[in-house]
């Protein structure tokens, strides 16, 4: 009957094979597929392996710095801990040098001292021993009184066995030079604390002394350190 399909002819219909041009397409399509998921896969996995070495590349240029870095920065602070030791050293040598030398000036300043009470010229050690004493000289100290009176007429306390004051710039064992810039400024005769902290000072002795603003007592020790200064110049360097 018309419009109507049996079952056969359905079954048969469903079984039958596509031509070979169609067979021969579907074959050079599904080909290129693989092809070209090949060549993707390929690529995606060139692309994974180069940016892993990238990477990896990139991590050892950086351990690679970082390790330079570490050793330049090791280096040089080797070096500076060598240079701050020879720094020490050097400067631990240049003290143990001045105290030697020091040593050295004390004991020879101490053997003079020992020795000035053989000389016949009048040393400045003779000139303090005399004022103690109240024997003042009647040259050159002409005018002076004893040290009691002088230290009573002027208010200075001191302890016992304290080295007499100096009474005048002529009496002081400082340069000439020094004596004629102090006389120029108008100063006729040292001050209280001068007079007193001078001897003191010039013996290597240390003390404490109290006078009130004005008084002169940056003179007061100043001066009995120019004296050291100028009778030892070799002990001195430009810059120290």
């Amino acid at each position: 009957m018309p419009g109507v399909v049996s079952k056969s002819s359905a079954k048969s219909s469903d079984l039958m094979l596509d031509p070979p041009s169609i067979q021969k397409k579907k074959s050079e399509a599904k080909k290129t597929l693989e092809e070209v998921l090949y060549k993707s896969d390929k690529k995606e996995k060139r692309e994974k392996k180069e940016k892993k070495e990238k990477k990896d590349s990139s991590s050892d240029s950086d351990d690679s710095s970082s390790k330079e870095e570490m050793k330049k920065k090791k280096k040089k602070q080797k070096k500076a801990a060598e240079t701050d030791s020879d720094e020490e050293e050097k400067v631990a040598k240049a003290e143990r040098k001045a105290a030697k030398e020091l040593k050295k000036r004390k004991k020879s300043q101490k053997d003079s001292d020992s020795d000035s009470s053989e000389q016949t010229d009048d040393t400045v050690a003779n000139k303090r021993r005399k004022k103690e004493e109240g024997d003042v000289s009647k040259g050159e100290d002409a005018g002076e009184v004893s040290a009691e009176e002088y230290r009573k007429k002027l208010g200075i306390k001191v302890p016992p066995g304290c080295p007499a004051p100096f009474q005048s710039f002529e009496s002081t064992p400082f340069s000439k030079s020094l004596l004629e810039t102090v006389k120029k400024a108008g100063f006729t005769s040292p001050s209280a604390i001068q007079s007193q902290c001078w001897p003191i000072a010039l013996e290597g002795k240390d003390l404490i002394a109290i006078a009130k603003t004005g008084s002169g007592k940056t003179i007061g020790y100043l001066f009995p350190a120019f004296s050291l200064l100028s009778t030892y110049p070799t002990m001195c360097r430009r810059g120290d």
